[in-house]
């Protein structure tokens, strides 16, 4: 699985409070892919679930950043199938 957490405002002990950033587009392998929002009081983030195939993988978020409406990619790779 993937899980993607936004910058945000925090309080103490980093409970998120006000988002700084929302996220546009999240692709795995190139592929557009729709991650399921999870939010509770102590935390606040993206889910996605895939099966980890074998193999070199890569994810990229574009990510809005509120105040200045500036759109930034955001990526991660990873070789998978590996127990």
């Amino acid at each position: 699985a993937l899980r993607l957490r936004l910058w945000a405002e925090n309080v103490n002990m980093g409970i998120p409070k006000e988002p700084r950033a929302e996220l546009v587009d999240l692709r795995v392998d190139g592929k557009r892919v729709q991650p399921v929002p999870h939010e509770s009081r102590e935390d606040r983030y993206f889910l996605y679930s895939f099966n980890d195939a074998p193999g070199a993988h890569k994810a990229e978020a574009d990510v809005r950043i509120l105040e200045s409406g500036r759109l930034v990619t955001v990526s991660a790779s990873w070789r998978g199938g590996q127990a």
